[in-house]
């Protein structure tokens, strides 16, 4: 169980080839008791470089997410 009591927000590349997709999942179920979690899917993305397919998205999500906090 991830014990964080402040927001969360998981950026989720799916061809990811170091942390695998299973792992990203677990985290976002065990994050229990955060205040408010929000999950940011890049499909095509890898570990490194999937905010450069898309980087107006990819800071669009990160603003999104600041202003709620």
């Amino acid at each position: 169980i991830v014990l964080a009591k402040q927001p969360i927000l998981f950026v989720r590349s799916l061809q990811d080839e170091i942390v695998p997709t299973h792992q990203m999942e677990e985290l976002i179920r065990l994050a229990i008791n955060a205040k408010f979690k929000v999950e940011y899917q890049i499909p095509k993305g890898t570990h490194n470089v999937g905010w450069e397919l898309d980087p107006e998205a990819y800071f669009d999500q990160l603003n999104e997410f600041f202003q709620r906090v």
